[in-house]
């Protein structure tokens, strides 16, 4: 009998231990006409074009985290036996979920749900449309306090951000009014496309407001990204050289060919090409950022002694023609060397380490730059920008470098209202660094695959309003660089046969506005 009892005893520890436990949230959630979504209609809800007809679970984007911002444990946190959506997750902890959302009249932005702050525990149920709007504003207002009494310059709001924050405001007391639950759900949404505006404006007003100072603004990178498919247009150099001068691109990110011969550039006759290229930028007054070994270039088997040598020939080739290099190249990144076998994490890591000490130690005053890739929830698991850096950071990534960039793919990864938060993380992470928006893109051609911006299927314009956004946004990231190298150069702004685009001009425009001229 008293065996029995210490078994039954055992069992109920174990029942209340904390690693058993379980969180389940109930999700109500509403699409922009007012329907009411199951499971499967959530999942479509919140997929990108390709996926409109389903996607599974694993696919959707959804990431559980506790407050610290660690992953919880969950087999994708979906309930896949019940109907209606569902989130679980192990533990007792407080958890706290981001996803990709489509916001009215705007676009598809990474949102949070963390019941202000607190998080869920236990079994809570939650009216989607409305826990994403309200966490929302908090995140507004918080930005906005910060931006208003903490950065230098302290940013003052115009009339028109004044009026903005103000609609917000009453749309989220309309929608709190509302008793009927699908109208309810319809008034927060609106109430969130309201609070997206504002916090766009506030953006780029802050990011013109800190170009007024001479010593902030004469530091800004406003540059595109030369792939390395540039040295096939040895005839077009100049055009493109004085095309960019004449946008207001003040740099150029310059990606450096993996050559199967010569992948140390070891040989004289490997930067002839290269050569004429920067000497065309030079003349024009565009500074060069080098790539040493972009992220989709990686051969199998890199090692870092290879890596090291690489960067060093570079660095030591071009001294002070590049005074800026990019190291690190969406590190975080699951394809690497390869998307069937990537490199291990050990050996991207020691690749970077051995890169910047070799190109310090060419001039210790040549910059060194990490680039990172934005994903969460749509990353494989671990590779989220922040779950990655929490592995390694440890490691000593970054410990050292000048500048850290971020790259953006909206099209693939969802980025939108989180812009302040995620730049502002990456501040907490890289005191010491200058911050810096990397490569961005938005589809590779006019067909909608991804998540759509904008209006869905409107791809041109939806990248022309993407390069306006990005131009102000940049000049507004804590201790900003600027930045904003879009990938697709050759592809949307430069054609063959010397063919500029409206997107180019597009591009000019914003440049000019955003510098007051």
């Amino acid at each position: 009998m008293i065996a029995v009892r210490r078994i039954g005893l055992v069992i109920a520890f174990l029942a209340l231990s904390p690693a058993l436990r379980a969180g389940t949230l109930k999700v109500t959630a509403y699409d922009g006409k007012g329907r009411v979504l199951d499971r499967e209609g959530l999942l479509r809800h919140i997929a990108p074009a390709s996926r409109q007809q389903g996607q599974s679970p694993a696919q959707s984007g959804l990431f559980a985290s506790d407050l610290e911002g660690r992953a919880l444990g969950g087999a994708f946190w979906w309930d896949e036996q019940e109907q209606n959506p569902v989130w679980r997750w192990d533990g007792d902890g407080a958890a706290r979920f981001s996803l990709p959302w489509p916001i009215q009249k705007d676009g598809f932005s990474t949102v949070t749900v963390d019941s202000r702050g607190t998080g869920y525990r236990g079994e809570q149920t939650i009216l989607l449309n409305e826990e994403i709007a309200v966490s929302a504003y908090y995140r507004l207002q918080e930005a906005y306090k910060q931006r208003t009494s903490l950065w230098s310059p302290n940013y003052k709001p115009s009339a028109r951000a004044k009026q903005l924050l103000d609609d917000a405001k009453e749309h989220l007391r309309e929608a709190t009014a509302e008793k009927i639950e699908r109208k309810r759900a319809q008034r927060f949404d609106e109430a969130l496309s309201e609070i997206s505006f504002a916090w766009q404006q506030i953006l780029f007003e802050h990011g013109r407001q800190v170009l007024e100072d001479e010593k902030r603004s004469s530091r800004m990178r406003w540059g595109v990204t030369l792939d390395e498919r540039a040295v096939d247009r040895i005839k077009e150099y100049d055009w493109i050289a004085e095309r960019l001068e004449k946008a207001g691109v003040n740099w150029v990110r310059l990606v450096f060919r993996a050559h199967r011969e010569d992948f140390a550039f070891a040989r004289p006759a490997s930067f002839t090409l290269y050569d004429e290229l920067v000497d065309a930028l030079t003349r024009r007054r565009v500074r060069v950022m080098g790539s040493v070994l972009d992220s989709l270039l990686w051969p199998k088997g890199v090692t870092p002694e290879a890596f090291e040598a690489r960067a060093r020939n570079l660095a030591l080739h071009y001294g002070e023609k590049v005074r800026s290099w990019e190291i690190a190249s969406e590190s975080n990144g699951s394809w690497i060397g390869g998307t069937s076998s990537p490199l291990p994490d050990e050996t991207v890591l020691e690749c970077v380490r051995r890169g910047a000490r070799a190109v310090k130690a060419v001039d210790p005053a040549l910059e060194t730059v990490a680039t990172l890739h934005w994903w969460e929830g749509t990353a494989p698991a671990g590779r989220g920008l922040f779950q990655w850096l929490r592995m390694a950071r440890v490691k000593g990534f970054g410990d050292g470098f000048d500048v850290i960039g971020l790259s953006v793919y909206p099209d693939r990864h969802p980025l939108g209202i989180a812009f302040d938060p995620v730049f502002g993380e990456l501040r907490r992470l890289f005191p010491e660094s200058k911050l810096m928006l990397g490569g961005w893109a938005y589809e590779d051609d006019d067909r909608q695959t991804g998540y759509w911006w904008l209006e869905p299927g409107d791809v041109k314009n939806a990248r022309k309003d993407l390069a306006i956004l990005f131009t102000g946004a940049a000049a507004a990231i804590p201790e900003s660089l600027g930045g904003g190298f879009f990938w697709q150069t050759l592809d949307h702004m430069l054609k063959p046969k010397k063919r500029t685009t409206s997107f180019y001009r597009v591009y000019r425009s914003a440049l000019r506005r955003i510098n007051g001229k």
